[in-house]
């Protein structure tokens, strides 16, 4: 029997519960064949992940395609997770130029994930280690308000 997705009814893609990233449930099988070809940069500039441990080699290749990229750490209740995206994000900010902005958890607030308290809490722990780059800019600045 293969492996069972499930995608939540937020849109979340998860196996055998826990959140599992559409490209590794579905493009990562795939791209060895000879029929594929993966066009990076053909039609934008710019690409924006949700989070930073779930395929840690984007920055990479963001960079060797010359796209920057905003970098998403995924953090909800689960410190472990939380913590795990964190370090996942400091080491590629470490060792990849293509990052220019940092958004952390902000889609957490909206799903009820964390309260505004707290996530405003995780995003000053990224912007003390982070203070290079625009970490959260607009939504720091509203959920302050």
């Amino acid at each position: 029997m293969g492996q069972v997705y499930r995608t939540l009814a937020d849109g979340r893609t998860h196996l055998m519960g826990e959140r599992f990233s559409a490209a590794r449930a579905y493009l990562h099988p795939v791209l060895k064949r000879p029929n594929l070809t993966c066009l990076v940069s053909a039609r934008t500039s710019r690409i924006r992940t949700y989070s930073s441990s779930e395929l840690p080699s984007i920055p990479a290749q963001a960079e060797r395609h010359g796209l920057n990229l905003t970098a998403g750490v995924w953090v909800d209740g689960r410190e472990e997770n939380s913590e795990r995206e964190i370090a996942a994000l400091e080491a590629a900010v470490r060792t990849n130029s293509s990052i220019e902005r940092v958004i952390v958890g902000n889609e957490q607030v909206l799903h009820a994930g964390l309260t505004p308290a707290d996530l405003i809490l995780k995003i000053r722990e990224v912007k003390r280690q982070r203070n290079d780059a625009m970490v959260n800019k607009n939504w720091m600045e509203q959920l302050i308000q």
